[in-house]
């Protein structure tokens, strides 16, 4: 795959995971922009010759999807159990808010682990890319996105990580037709 294709495909799947956020269609969006970047960093990784760009963010990619699975799972787990138990303690609405505060607590606080574990694998993958194609919005990119999870828990890292995501979508998109690799073996230049 050339070059050219790989940069458009890139920047289409950010900007459909950009979209994740509108209602019945954000899903589709999101789960099609995730696949295009995917194929977008394998590509580039192969052309590049450096399959850790598309590892390190594969990486980021599963430990979000499986992590926040699990965290699903858990959190109806302890809800379901949760009420249950305060339903047979006859202890009310109030006996169930006592016993759900320190859960859902502890399952926010997993899901804030979640998402900064695996940003750090997508800077990761992004500095990697900026270093391999000289494009430093890439590394622009991957800081605002690690720095953006860092910050969600004040609420206004939701803000700083979109950002990181359009500085994405600009650095796919600056990405030149032609790109000559680094000097790591018989390096030459791909087209």
């Amino acid at each position: 795959m050339k070059i050219k294709d790989i940069k458009v495909i890139g920047a289409i799947g950010l900007m459909l995971n950009l979209l994740g956020i509108i209602p019945r269609l954000g899903f589709v969006a999101r789960i099609t922009g995730l696949i295009l970047i995917l194929v977008a960093l394998k590509e580039i990784s192969n052309v590049l010759g450096e399959q850790d760009i598309f590892k390190k963010y594969l990486a980021g990619f599963l430990i979000n999807l499986i992590g926040s699975l699990a965290l699903l799972v858990l959190s109806f787990i302890l809800g379901v159990g949760t009420f249950l138990i305060s339903i047979l303690q006859t202890g009310g609405i109030f006996e169930l808010i006592r016993n759900l505060g320190p859960i859902i607590i502890f399952l926010l606080l997993s899901f804030y682990a979640v998402l900064v574990i695996s940003s750090y694998f997508y800077r990761e993958s992004f500095n990697l890319l900026s270093q391999k194609t000289n494009e430093r919005l890439f590394a622009t990119a991957a800081n605002l996105i690690f720095y953006g999870a860092i910050l969600t828990i004040i609420l206004v890292g939701a803000l700083v990580s979109l950002a990181g995501q359009i500085v994405a979508v600009v650095a796919f998109l600056s990405l030149p037709n032609e790109i000559t690799t680094q000097p790591t073996d018989l390096s030459s230049s791909v087209k």
